[in-house]
Parts: structure tokens; sequence; C-alpha cells
């Protein structure tokens, strides 16, 4: 066998090893990473939902957080929309189906408050969405309405109007969860005091700022810690 025929018929073996061995390679990263790299493209591109499992659904308190940083996962969808109220989001609990969670996390109401919905009402409402979910399989966690701390005067009615509907609204949410034997997070014993939004965590009276945030990621940790995933 002449050497270029030699030479010839080595580089060919080297890039048959070559192709072999980083095929295994990909092959042992794909088993190893690809459902974490899928997850990280998938969120981005919302191509699948299936991964997603955890949705937060809320208005504008919702919406501003960062979740997924916040609660230490990568599975955790934000359905936030500023300005929606209890009534609105039941018509749209279609965008939450789409993700296939497993949990959703429920904060919302103080739209409705500030507009002086029934609370009977809000309450139907709230009950509406709750079975609908429960009736997709999904595991409802309702978090208390956040009270309000007024620091401009046009930007909402009486704080102590608005915060005393807030009051009898979570009370009734709690009746309401314990009949549906569903979990009940109380997050307004970390944010306020005597039933007014503590100014250290609010930027505007009604939005919490990142200190009020930490306090609520921390609060939801401490609970997914003990129920099974």
């Amino acid at each position: 066998m002449d050497s270029k025929n030699l030479n010839t018929k080595k580089t060919l073996i080297l890039s048959l090893a070559f192709y072999v061995l980083t095929s295994f390679v990909a092959i042992l990263l794909v088993l190893k990473y690809g459902d974490r790299i899928y997850k990280k493209f998938a969120y981005h591109f919302d191509y699948k939902y299936t991964y997603v499992k955890i949705v937060i659904l809320g208005d504008s308190r919702v919406e501003f957080g960062n979740w997924n940083d916040g609660l230490h996962r990568d599975d955790v969808k934000n359905c936030g929309i500023g300005g929606i109220t209890v009534s609105s989001y039941r018509n749209k609990l279609g965008d939450i189906y789409k993700y296939n969670p497993k949990y959703c996390i429920i904060q919302i109401g103080i739209n409705d408050l500030r507009h002086s919905a029934n609370i009977d009402t809000t309450i139907n409402n709230f009950t509406q969405i709750i079975d609908s979910l429960l009736n997709h399989k999904i595991k409802p966690i309702i978090t208390s309405v956040i009270f309000v701390r007024k620091e401009n005067p046009q930007s909402m009615p009486s704080e102590i109007i608005v915060n005393s509907r807030t009051d009898s609204l979570n009370n009734s949410l709690i009746q309401l969860c314990t009949q549906k034997k569903i979990k009940y997070l109380d997050i307004n014993i970390d944010l306020c005091e005597n039933n007014i939004l503590k100014a250290e965590f609010t930027h505007d009276g009604l939005h919490l700022n990142q200190d009020g945030y930490a306090l609520i990621y921390e609060k939801i940790r401490r609970h997914l810690k003990f129920i099974k995933e």
C-alpha cells in the first residue's frame, strides 16, 4: 500500500473516531443538561409550556416582581397584568392553562377594592377562579390582599376605606380557603402594621419596593419547602 493511500486511511479512521467520540460526549451532555437547557430556551421563546411548575396570577404587584430569581427557581411564570381585577382575570384563565402548571399562586384583588367592587361579588369571582383551577388539576395558593398606604392624596380613595374593605376581603378569603381546603398565605403579617402597608416596603403607597418583594419571596419559599412538588 503506497503512502498516499495509507495516509488517507489514517485520516478516515481518525475522522471516524473523532465523530464517535464527539457524538458520545454530546449524548452524555444532553442526558445530563438537556432538560435544563431546554427549559431556559423555552422560557425565553415560549415554545413549550409543560415545564412551568408555578404560575403567579395577579395585578401589577405581581407583574413587577422578579419571581424566578426571588423564589430561586427557573420554573415560575409571571402572569401579572397591571390594573386587572379579579372579575377580569376570571375570563383570562386560558392564559394560565396553556402553561400546564402544578401550582397557581394568586395575589390579586386590590384594584377591585379601590374601585368599590362588592365584596361578595369579588369572593364569588375568586371562587370561580379557584374551582376552575382545581378542575384543571392545578393547586391554588391564595395570598392575602396587601393593604395600602396613602402617600399621594390623588392616587386612591381614603386609606381607611380601602384598608377596611381589604381586611373584610381577606377574612372572606380565609373562610373560602378553609372551605376549599387550599393554602392561604398571610403576607400582610410581615409587610403591614395596624392594617397599613409599612412605609419602608413601598414607594408609592400601593406597589412594593425591593424590600417588600424580598419578604414575599421568603414567605413563599418557606411554604414551597413543605409541599411535595
